[in-house]
């Protein structure tokens, strides 16, 4: 359903329609996969306009939940979104693109033909740091919300740079075993993938460009993939590229988890052991109690048995090297 208004939702969170559909309407852009993007020379002259103004509501503790897509991020997302004080803004692309052309690594708002996964604190000039904290605080003030909620996956990979512009952000670090995420982001290309003009959109983004960023950007500097002598341009199984991702990603995990300001959460956690997550991610995110939360989280959380799924060659070792960020996954033979 639009802006992820699902019948449980609508339900539970009235309260929270007219804010997810701000968000979703006016800050979060529609990607090369999605219809409608028609309406993104408009999100973009709102963020032209807004950036320039000082806001009436200042950007306190912005929260950031990062990972791996298709972890179930954006369920996380609308769970935390129906909270009174929560804005919601899940995977504004259009937005960080805004702030810097470079940011965009699926090639949906810019014609660089490339972009950047790791950004730095020297990328958060003076600049970016006024516009973002006008742009969100001119969100938080029509939404009616105190607190901003980004769910944006590849943000893992430029946490000083989110630091920087938000010192005081906090950051949830969502993983999913392996197997799961990796079916689960070969499933969403096999459904997704569009071919428009010669060009072909899916979960790598414009022809690749997202993969090869990934891979020149951040694989080629892990040792373990130069010794492995990978030919990453053979490897177009999306199940395969999904785990490299994964794999990529809880590098990160592994030097963010122990940070104050960060908080690990399990997405099978998430599903087997739902109160009692949500209560320690609330306190972490020092929000107050808001029964509907987990009222909802109840309605749309089901346990899915385990799938047996093999993993390639090439991932079985890795798997191994960071399995205790996974629950329930089989050591490698």
């Amino acid at each position: 359903m639009i802006a992820q208004l699902d019948k449980a939702y609508l339900k539970i969170a009235k309260h929270r329609v007219c804010t997810r559909l701000l968000s979703y309407l006016f800050y979060e852009g529609r990607p090369l996969t999605t219809k409608g993007r028609w309406i993104n020379w408009l999100i973009f002259l709102n963020f032209q306009i807004f950036s320039r103004i000082p806001a009436p509501r200042k950007v306190i503790k912005p929260i950031f939940i990062l990972g791996v897509g298709r972890s179930g991020s954006t369920i996380l997302g609308k769970i935390l979104s129906i909270h009174r004080n929560v804005g919601f803004l899940n995977e504004p692309k259009a937005f960080w693109s805004f702030l810097n052309p470079e940011d965009d690594i699926v090639g949906s708002y810019n014609q660089l033909g490339t972009g950047r996964y790791v950004f730095s604190e020297e990328d958060a000039t003076e600049l970016v740091i006024k516009k973002a904290h006008n742009i969100h605080g001119w969100y938080l003030f029509f939404s009616g919300s105190r607190r901003v909620l980004d769910k944006y996956p590849e943000h893992i990979f430029r946490v000083p740079y989110l630091k920087t512009i938000f010192p005081d952000a906090k950051f949830i670090l969502l993983v999913r075993d392996v197997r799961d995420n990796s079916e689960s982001i070969a499933n969403w290309s096999k459904e997704k993938t569009t071919k428009i003009n010669g060009e072909v959109h899916d979960w790598w983004g414009k022809n690749d460009v997202k993969w090869y960023c990934l891979i020149n950007q951040v694989a080629r500097k892990e040792k373990i993939f130069r010794q492995k002598k990978i030919d990453f341009k053979k490897i177009d199984d999306h199940k395969i590229r999904g785990e490299i991702e994964w794999f990529l990603t809880m590098r990160e995990v592994l030097k963010l988890e122990e940070k104050n300001d960060t908080y690990l959460v399990r997405y099978e956690d998430l599903v087997n052991d739902r109160d009692n997550l949500l209560d320690g991610l609330v306190e972490f995110c020092e929000l107050n109690y808001d029964a509907t939360l987990k009222k909802y989280a109840k309605s749309v959380i089901r346990n899915n048995k385990e799938k047996k799924i093999i993993l390639s060659s090439v991932i079985k070792e890795l798997k191994n090297y960071l399995s205790k960020l996974v629950m329930n996954s089989d050591t490698a033979n």
